[in-house]
């Protein structure tokens, strides 16, 4: 299980695990989100699907869970993922 953390004074969002290690961070320049959102690779069918609307819920202090999925193409699955949260 991984969640999505924000650091207001750095400006910085991690994933972290459930033992809080970090597994991926980005500076707010660089993550800055984006229409689709992003996809951290973990190895190289693996991936964090991360959506604005997560971005949004870790800068209010919610720290939402992240999923992980398996696959080869993780831009089609994150255009799902967005689709299906634009829809609710």
């Amino acid at each position: 299980m991984f969640r999505l953390h924000y650091n207001a004074g750095t400006d910085f969002f991690t994933v972290r695990r459930a033992d809080r290690s970090i597994v991926g961070s980005h500076n707010r320049i660089h993550s800055q989100p984006r229409f689709l959102g992003h996809a951290i690779a973990l190895s190289p069918s693996v991936h964090v699907l991360l959506t604005p609307n997560e971005f949004k819920q870790a800068k209010a202090g919610k720290r939402p869970i992240c999923e992980t999925t398996v696959t080869s193409w993780p831009k089609v699955r994150l255009f799902v993922k967005r689709i299906k949260e634009m829809t609710k």
